[in-house]
Formats: structure tokens, sequence, C-alpha cells
């Protein structure tokens, strides 16, 4: 069964290394440019120079790719609660090489709480809010 490990890195030439080790890794290179494009509307540059190094990776459609998660700042956050950037980031997400994760919140829209704080390190506990329901109809 395939696995993946997490490789808290934004350079492509060290978080590749770590495929001669495990079967994928979470995309954090490519995380990092595309929270920044798509939250604070920053080049698209910075993502194509993430996806030009992909030759320096065994299996670039191994990576983990992903938008936000429970560790870091909620994308909403980083968006001024902007619905239309997630679905744009959420669009990139599921087109672009590798196997997207969606962590859980992401999909009902969670914030964490609108208050980045991952300048201190791992984001706060709202990135962890227990969720009493489960908007299956959420289109956020």
């Amino acid at each position: 069964m395939p696995t993946f490990g997490e490789v808290f890195n934004g350079n492509v030439d060290f978080v590749s290394d770590f495929q001669n080790y495990e079967w994928g890794v979470l995309d954090f290179p490519l995380f990092f440019a595309a929270r920044d494009v798509f939250s604070h509307d920053t080049s698209f540059v910075n993502i194509k120079n993430i996806l030009d190094q992909d030759f320096k990776y065994q299996n670039a459609n191994n990576l983990v790719t992903f938008i936000d998660n429970h560790d870091r700042d909620r994308f909403l956050t980083l968006a001024d609660d902007n619905y239309k950037k997630l679905r744009l980031a959420m669009t990139f997400l599921f087109t672009v090489r590798g196997i997207p994760d969606v962590y859980y919140g992401t999909e009902q829209s969670l914030f964490g709480g609108g208050i980045p704080t991952e300048y201190t390190g791992i984001a706060n506990k709202e990135n962890r809010e227990v969720m009493s329901v489960f908007d299956e109809s959420n289109i956020n």
C-alpha cells in the first residue's frame, strides 16, 4: 500500500529527495506557492516556478497536494473569507498534477477563527474545530 510522508519545507530540492524513501510526500513547495497565489493574488509565475522543477521528483504524480490543513492557517482565513478564491484554489487543486487531499473542514468552509496565527509556528486550535454537523449541501 502506498504511503506518503510530511516534509515541512518549501524547497523542491529538499523535498524531492524524500521520494527516495517514501512513495510520495506532501507537496509543501506547491502548497506555499498556490496558497499565496490564490489567497493573496500573487503572480502565477510562483506556481510555474514550482511546477518547472517537477523533473527533480521520482514521480511528481505521487505528490499529495493540498490548499490548507489542520496545522496551517485555513485558506479562508488568509483569503479574507472569500469563497470565490477558495473555489478557484480548489479547482486548481483538482486539476494540477498530484493527488489532491482535502483536509476535513475545508469542504465545510471552515476558516480557523479568521485570524492568521501560523506565523507563531503551528496554527491555533481553531483549525481543529469540532464539527457538530456536516452540511452535505454546502456550496460555498
